[in-house]
């Protein structure tokens, strides 16, 4: 392999980091217009316990009408990426802690697995498939905490 793919290559899987931090970030900040952005046309996406959304009309329902409604609070963290590429298109397994609370005053805890397929659209990764597995989480209440030392915490609702 030249310098040249290598180079390419490593690019390619930077931009897929990037791609699933977005993912996170998107949710978090109920930034629901760009997360629908991240996905294929015909992409699908499975959350266990959830359900199954297909194309873009399917993943702007779960935004709002699962995402939007539920979380006061969320917090998606990714870590390590496995990331195979073949041409224009890669699969991803990546693990997940997130830290979600809902407006019944419910927090929860969730560890898990998204297994990822991707594709290369017009120069730019995308999701065309995303399955979250969940492996263990937890449930609690919680208080949102501001704190003079933290300044103005940012609310999404």
């Amino acid at each position: 392999m030249s310098v040249e793919e290598r180079l390419q290559r490593l690019e390619h899987r930077e931009a897929i980091k990037e791609l699933r931090y977005d993912y996170g970030r998107y949710i978090d900040q109920q930034r629901f217009d760009e997360f629908v952005d991240l996905f294929t046309a015909d992409a699908t996406c499975t959350y266990e316990g959830v359900g199954t959304f297909e194309g873009h009309d399917g993943l702007r329902e779960l935004a709002d009408d699962y995402i939007g409604p539920s979380f006061v609070y969320s917090c998606h963290l990714f870590h390590h990426p496995s990331i195979e590429l073949d041409g224009d298109t890669g699969t991803g397994t990546w693990l997940l802690e997130a830290l979600m609370a809902y407006d019944d005053g419910r927090m929860e805890w969730r560890q898990g697995r998204y297994e990822d397929t991707y594709r290369l659209v017009d120069g730019e990764w995308k999701f065309s498939s995303i399955t979250l597995n969940s492996e263990a989480q937890g449930y609690d209440e919680y208080e949102l905490v501001d704190h003079e030392a933290y300044g103005e915490i940012p609310r999404i609702k």
